[in-house]
């Protein structure tokens, strides 16, 4: 029997200047009681913005996205009979959001505060234990009803966030292709299609081209053209790319560092980065390939080596855990096109490491 194809996006996506103050507007289309799980540096602008709200309760977000801390925003919800979430802030937060509200069964609207995931764009969750290391991955029913993006709050972001970003949608095509070759199910089930390959090696081309001056734009606070491309392929082109091909060695090797606890402090894109090099080696791309891709994480300040992941000087122990835990049973780097052990993985990972701190632009 042929496999079914899929595609699964947001109902709603919007992208532009100021867009927050629409957030009422928007929410009262699916509910009257309402709830905003929100980042703590936004919680005073959101308490202004929903005031006229009577029924609406705003809670912040507790810093890491466990179960515990689910259960904890879920008896609110539940105790208030709340008919629709917003959920607005980092990855977390919006992940926290959307698992609350698929087991409340209700629609939920994602509002990003940096653009450094492809988060709120997926019908997925990351949960995370109190020392930050993944434990799940957990897919909702529905995909967000709305997904808010205003750049206005993206640009006054540090813009470590955005080149995170840059980093999780630099892996989406990468990634898609070794679903293609290698003809792996796609991350929701099925046969890939023509339109999710696309999407998901756009991703990866906006960044490529536009994201070194997208970041100097960033930087100086100027939303610009360069800059809203590089934020709608971090978001939106990223997270239905990804959903509609699959992850391989880049969000692999992601989760496999999460595994060290020096590692913590950060970004999920940085580590996903310094994956997709790793991937590049597994694969043995051309020397062009890989001067392209290390020539713009070091121009635009993604990690290149272990030592920028915080691997200085890791031991055999670290990395004996990170090559054996990237090939776990269940582990997405067999989606790659290739023959798959810990000791080429191992090897990859030295590789990608031994070029980042011999590469010269």
């Amino acid at each position: 029997m042929n496999q079914e194809q899929k595609l699964f996006f947001p109902s709603q996506y919007i992208q532009g200047y100021s867009l927050i103050e629409r957030l009422p507007e928007i929410m009262g289309k699916y509910g009257t009681n309402m709830m905003v799980i929100v980042a703590e540096v936004f919680e005073e602008r959101i308490k202004e913005i929903m005031k006229a709200e009577n029924s609406c309760v705003v809670e912040v977000f507790g810093g890491e996205c466990t179960f515990k801390e689910v259960d904890r925003l879920y008896g609110i919800a539940e105790t208030k009979k709340v008919t629709v979430i917003a959920g607005m802030g980092g990855g977390k937060t919006l992940d926290s959001a959307k698992l609350v509200a698929d087991k409340l069964g209700v629609p939920v609207i994602i509002i990003p505060t940096i653009a450094s995931t492809d988060a709120p764009c997926t019908g997925n969750a990351v949960v995370y234990d109190e020392n930050g290391v993944v434990v799940d991955f957990i897919k909702q029913k529905e995909h967000p009803k709305a997904v808010i993006v205003d750049t206005e709050i993206i640009v006054k972001a540090p813009v470590r966030f955005l080149v995170a970003g840059m980093g999780d949608a630099l892996s989406t095509g990468y990634e898609a292709d070794s679903v293609a070759l290698s003809g792996a199910k796609t991350y929701n089930g099925g046969k890939l299609t023509e339109t999710g390959l696309a999407l998901a090696r756009l991703a990866t081309q906006i960044v490529l081209k536009y994201g070194r001056q997208a970041m100097v734009d960033c930087s100086r606070g100027e939303v610009t053209c360069d800059l809203e491309k590089v934020i709608e392929a971090n978001i939106l082109l990223s997270g239905i790319g990804f959903e509609s091909t699959n992850i391989a060695t880049a969000h692999t090797i992601h989760n496999a560092l999460t595994q060290i606890p020096r590692t913590k402090k950060y970004q999920h894109g940085e580590k996903v980065a310094f994956g997709v090099l790793v991937g590049l080696h597994l694969n043995d791309a051309s020397e062009e390939e890989l001067y392209k891709v290390y020539s713009f994480c070091k121009d635009v300040g993604l990690p290149t080596t272990l030592d920028e992941v915080g691997l200085d000087n890791p031991t055999l122990e670290e990395l004996k855990i990170i090559s054996e835990d990237a090939c776990g049973e269940y582990s997405f780097i067999f989606n790659e096109p290739v023959e798959i052990s810990v000791k080429k993985v191992l090897k990859a990972i030295l590789a990608a490491d031994n070029m980042g701190r011999n590469f010269k632009i």
